[in-house]
């Protein structure tokens, strides 16, 4: 498969699974939107879906996928209502090429289709990432969360 966002990032294939992931092709400032889900289309919540509402996920369909999970991120899948032209994703903070983009996924996850250990090796690692639900809200307010775990959790 050729590259969906050329010059935007690259893929780095790994073998084993769930090994692979997105580098930044290029800096990026903070706030600055990188790319839109244009690509996106709704689907059943799988390990590769991302939640947009309380009961609707999507694919990604694009290397976008390919972004992994960190307790410290620097990119967020910001979802704004139902509208996908609303839909993208930002840096939350300056990015500097070659630097592994990594997004916080109960910010998008009430409660994952797939639980897994977490290895960002963060000094602020959660351990075990099961999505929203399962974290305590004083810690979630450390994150970026998109206004449907917001709801959710109130």
């Amino acid at each position: 498969m050729s590259s969906t966002h050329s010059g935007l990032i690259r893929v780095v294939k790994c073998p084993g699974d769930y090994m692979s992931y997105a580098l930044a092709d290029k800096d990026f400032k903070k706030d600055e939107i990188i790319s839109y889900l244009d690509s996106a289309s709704y689907s059943e919540r799988a390990y590769t879906s991302v939640q947009v509402d309380s009961d609707k996920h999507i694919e990604l369909n694009c290397d976008l996928v390919y972004i992994n999970h960190s307790c410290e991120p620097n990119v967020a899948f910001v979802i704004n209502g139902q509208d996908k032209k609303n839909w993208f994703l930002k840096a939350l903070v300056d990015i500097k090429k070659d630097t592994p983009l990594e997004f916080f996924y109960p910010s998008t996850e009430w409660s994952m289709d797939q639980a897994f250990d977490c290895h960002c090796k963060k000094d602020n690692c959660l351990g075990f990432i099961k999505g929203a639900a399962f974290i305590n809200k004083e810690n979630l307010k450390n994150y970026f969360v998109n206004q449907h775990i917001l709801s959710l959790i109130n």
